[in-house]
């Protein structure tokens, strides 16, 4: 039933709004994240952009839909790249923590 082009699944949800009757819109974390419409015989999904991502038979599979399409202008290698740099941010914040608690009770015999 569905024509949808292969994408990659993101983990969030957007909000969607009836802003019409039979039109759809979806918000996800502040931003614009596409469109459902009704149509004849189903509804048909939009990206972000405006992009077709297919036909389905129920507005709860289009919206499923548009939430499975990666952004605009953010493809998966640069979600996994900003989640390694938090981690990595976090690791060495967590190290430095250490370090200075160690320090603090080697130098707390002195103080």
């Amino acid at each position: 039933m569905s024509t949808a082009q292969t994408t990659f699944a993101l983990g969030a949800r957007s909000r969607w709004t009836e802003v019409e009757e039979g039109f759809h819109v979806g918000n996800r974390g502040g931003e614009y994240a596409g469109s459902v419409s009704k149509v004849e015989d189903g509804f048909v999904a939009f990206d972000g952009i405006g992009t077709p991502v297919g036909r389905f038979a129920t507005v709860e599979q289009a919206q499923a839909s548009v939430d499975s399409v990666v952004p605009a202008g953010e493809p998966p290698a640069v979600r996994v790249a900003r989640a390694r740099l938090g981690m990595t941010a976090a690791t060495v914040a967590a190290g430095v923590a250490g370090t200075l608690l160690l320090t603090a009770g080697v130098l707390a015999p002195w103080l």
